[in-house]
């Protein structure tokens, strides 16, 4: 036996809801996209702040081994005369400005290091509050970046 189905009238309303709804959940989709988006680009600044401070950390503690070799293998004259180690792009705000490495205190100094490089580093050490300047910078301290954005290793001391 079969059965006739005849149409009921007009059907309506529903429709427009579910489009309604369909659309608002592509609005949320959308903005929580754009939101994601946007942390994202800033824990890559974040990322790299942290990596450009890192890498000069590293060529600095390098430097530092050096001369502690050059002076066990050679003379004190021969490890001061080690040329300083080239920073990598990001960490100064000035190009041209070499690290220096002073005889008299046995420090070497980064000047014009960016802020946000210098706090990551004493972030990374565990130093809340900034040394002043390179002299607050001691053999108890070893290493620090100044409030005067200049990042100081001793290196003989």
């Amino acid at each position: 036996m079969k059965r006739n189905i005849q149409p009921r009238g007009k059907q309506g309303g529903f429709v427009t809801g579910m489009l309604i709804i369909g659309i608002a959940l592509m609005a949320i989709v959308v903005a929580a996209l754009a939101m994601a988006s946007n942390s994202s680009s800033t824990d890559v600044t974040k990322q790299k702040v942290k990596t450009t401070a890192a890498v000069g950390m590293k060529k600095v503690a390098d430097y530092v081994e050096a001369f502690q070799i050059k002076v066990a293998e050679d003379s004190l004259t021969a490890a001061e005369a080690l040329a300083a180690p080239s920073m990598p792009k990001g960490f100064q705000t000035a190009t041209g400005t070499a690290p220096a490495y002073d005889s008299a205190t046995g420090k070497l100094s980064v000047s014009n290091v960016e802020t946000d490089v210098c706090t990551q580093i004493n972030s990374t050490l565990g130093i809340s509050t900034a040394p002043a300047d390179a002299a607050a910078v001691t053999v108890d301290l070893r290493e620090a970046c100044t409030a005067d954005k200049t990042y100081v290793r001793v290196v003989k001391g």
